[in-house]
């Protein structure tokens, strides 16, 4: 059987086609997870430089804090969260496990339950909603919401602190 030149560049050229995409797919991904990662790095390690190349500064947080009367609704700012950054002395751990990813273009949605530990204790459970943004300098965090869950939470498929 004598293979046709043509027909073969032609079907690499249509492979080539559907292969693409899905790895850059995969590619801005990972780079959207590595963003969320920066986030909670900079979290733990009070870095105010880690923390600004993750986050657009006039973005924004809201957290959902379970009260008396349900999900408290509480706002605060990417400044006002760096700012913070430095002033406590408590060691803070935040990991994040089966994220969601969805992208479009320039604007990606990271939802993904997590733990939250302070000076190596459980502290918290809940779920994270990460909005963000491909900028000229990579992928940045428009804006969180959050869940902070103290009751009834699954444990964390991580393990222990220290187990991953």
């Amino acid at each position: 059987m004598r293979k046709n030149p043509l027909v073969i560049a032609v079907v690499a050229v249509l492979l080539s086609g559907i292969c693409a995409p899905r790895a850059h797919a995969q590619e801005d991904r990972a780079a959207i997870l590595a963003t969320v990662q920066l986030f909670f790095d900079a979290l733990a390690e009070s870095d105010t430089v880690a923390g600004r190349n993750a986050v657009l500064l006039d973005g924004q947080y809201f957290r959902l804090r379970e009260g008396d009367a349900g999900f408290d609704l509480s706002r605060v700012t990417h400044r006002e969260f760096l700012r913070s950054l430095p002033e406590g002395d408590d060691a803070l751990l935040e990991r994040m496990w089966e994220p969601t990813v969805l992208q479009h273009g320039r604007m990606a949605v990271v939802w993904t339950p997590y733990d939250f530990h302070i000076n190596g204790v459980f502290s918290h459970c809940g779920v994270d909603v990460f909005n963000l943004k491909r900028t000229e300098n990579g992928w940045r965090i428009a804006g969180i919401m959050y869940t902070v869950e103290l009751a009834d939470c699954a444990p964390s498929p991580l393990g222990p602190p220290g187990a991953d």
